[in-house]
C-alpha cells in the first residue's frame, strides 16, 4: 500500500473524534462486549488506506465499527440529508465526516475521499445508502465501487447483527479484505462497477448467512 506518514494516535486536529473514539470505545466494549468473527485470513490490523464497508441496520453500527479500529481513525461518508444546520455540519465534520449527495453525480464531491486514501485514511460506507429499518437487504450502490476502483483502494466487508435480546451480544463479521484487481481487470469500465458491487453485496450476506448457520469462525 506504500509508505505513507502515520497518524498520531491522539491529534489536537482530531480532539472531538479522538476522545470519543477512545473514551466511547473502551466503555462500548466493555459494556456491551461484541463478538468478533473473522474470516480464515481476515484481519483487523490495517497498515494504509481502506474502504471498510458495513450493513446498516440501526445506529449500532458506527460506534461498533469504531470499537473494531480502536487503533484507527475512521473517516465516514455520510448523506447530506444528516446535515440541516451550521451546527450538525460542524458536529459531523468533527466527527470526521463527509456528506455526499446520493442522487447527484458531480465526481468532485468525492475529492475529499480521494485526499483521504492518499493519507492512508480508513474510510467507512454503508452501500446499501440508508438505514434498514427491517433488517432485509437493499442492493449496494456502485460509490464503494467507484471510490476503490478510481484510487485502486482495497476492500474489506463486514457484517453487523444486533442482539436481538438483552442476554445477547452484538456480533461483528470481519471478511477478507481485496483489491478491485481481484475481481476485474481494473478498468472503469461499467460493468466492473457492477462485478465489484455485486462482489460486495454477495459477501457481506455470505458473512451473515455464515453467522446464522453458526459455523466456526476465528473469534477475537
Amino acid at each position: 500500500m506504500g509508505k505513507i506518514k502515520k497518524d498520531p494516535f491522539i491529534c489536537p486536529k482530531f480532539w472531538l473524534s479522538d476522545t470519543i473514539r477512545i473514551n466511547g470505545g473502551i466503555k462500548y466494549r466493555l459494556v456491551y462486549r461484541p463478538n468478533y468473527h473473522y474470516e480464515e485470513g481476515a484481519t483487523n490490523k490495517i497498515k494504509g488506506k481502506m474502504i471498510v464497508t458495513c450493513n446498516h441496520n440501526s445506529s449500532i453500527e458506527p460506534p461498533t465499527l469504531c470499537t473494531l479500529f480502536l487503533r484507527r481513525r475512521l473517516f465516514f461518508i455520510i448523506a447530506k440529508e444528516l446535515i440541516q444546520s451550521r451546527r450538525t455540519k460542524w458536529f459531523y465534520k468533527r466527527l470526521n465526516c463527509i456528506a455526499i449527495d446520493r442522487q447527484g453525480n458531480n465526481f468532485s464531491q468525492f475529492k475529499e475521499v480521494f485526499n483521504w486514501f492518499k493519507k492512508g485514511r480508513i474510510v467507512v460506507i454503508f452501500p446499501e445508502g440508508a438505514i434498514s429499518n427491517d433488517g432485509t437487504n437493499k442492493d449496494f450502490k456502485e460509490g464503494v465501487a467507484m471510490l476503490s476502483l478510481y484510487s485502486n483502494t482495497p476492500i474489506l466487508p463486514i457484517y453487523i447483527q444486533d442482539k436481538q435480546n438483552k442476554k445477547e451480544k452484538i456480533n461483528v463479521c470481519i471478511g477478507k479484505y481485496f483489491y478491485p484487481t481481484d475481481i476485474c481487470d481494473g478498468k472503469k469500465t461499467k460493468e466492473n462497477l457492477q462485478l465489484i458491487t455485486k462482489y460486495v453485496q454477495d459477501k457481506t450476506f455470505e458473512l451473515k448467512e455464515r453467522l446464522n448457520s453458526n459455523k466456526d469462525w476465528k473469534k477475537d
